[in-house]
């Protein structure tokens, strides 16, 4: 009795995985032209607030805030390369913002962000990302990078 009980909760939680990843790939494809890889979805979430994250066929990252099963805003992560951008980011939402960008100098080991409490880190594909939920914001977005030994190497900070 207890192995069919095991078996039927498994399956449910399968159904239930594979549903949901099946409906929330059609609504992020749904709001873009770009041909999503379904294998790189990932969501993000913080309270009532959803980030989904998917990559195109040119390996190019995108970011869909979602509420309620529909795409509320899209942004294309930005690409880069030490050589001309250290960080990259955008901001998306109305109530509640997110912050969400890529680290391109791999010397960078965190970030601090002015008016920000908590920053979180993510390796998805072969970018380095960040990320951060916030009702308050200030704007402009100061970001100031860390090496491993704590020093300041990358600041926005005019």
């Amino acid at each position: 009795m207890k192995k069919i009980i095991i078996f039927i909760i498994l399956c449910v939680s399968l159904l239930t995985y594979f549903l949901y990843e099946n409906t929330m790939y059609r609504v992020v494809s749904r709001s873009t032209d770009a041909v999503l890889s379904k294998k790189s979805l990932i969501t993000i979430a913080e309270n009532n607030t959803k980030v989904v994250l998917a990559t195109d066929e040119n390996g190019d990252t995108h970011a869909f805030l979602v509420e309620r099963g529909t795409v509320i805003q899209r942004v294309k992560l930005p690409q880069g390369n030490v050589t001309d951008e250290q960080v990259g980011w955008q901001m998306m939402g109305k109530d509640t913002k997110i912050i969400i960008g890529a680290i391109f100098n791999p010397q960078i080991e965190s970030l601090e962000m002015k008016g920000i409490e908590k920053v979180s880190y993510l390796n998805y594909t072969d970018k380095r990302l960040f990320y951060s939920f916030s009702t308050t914001l200030d704007v402009p977005i100061f970001i100031t990078g860390f090496n491993k030994d704590h020093r300041i190497i990358y600041s926005n900070i005019p």
